[in-house]
């Protein structure tokens, strides 16, 4: 039990980071203005639920990725 809970969490936090990278791959790509939650979930093929699970908006995730430069 306790390997399958470890299981479930590495893969929640690698769908975590895959969201913020590609997000961040994508304002880089097309401006953060132009960046649609959407088109995040597209390009991984995920739902917008899947999504909001992780980040409330996709402001958080600049806000986020803005910390972790400074």
């Amino acid at each position: 039990m306790a390997i399958e809970n470890e299981h479930k969490v590495k893969k929640s936090e690698i769908l975590k980071k895959n969201i913020f990278l590609k997000a961040i791959e994508l304002f880089g790509e097309k401006g953060f203005e132009n960046v649609k939650i959407n088109d995040i979930c597209e390009s991984l093929k995920i739902s917008i639920g899947s999504f909001y699970y992780y980040y409330p908006s996709k402001e958080a995730i600049f806000l986020e990725y803005t910390a972790a430069a400074d």
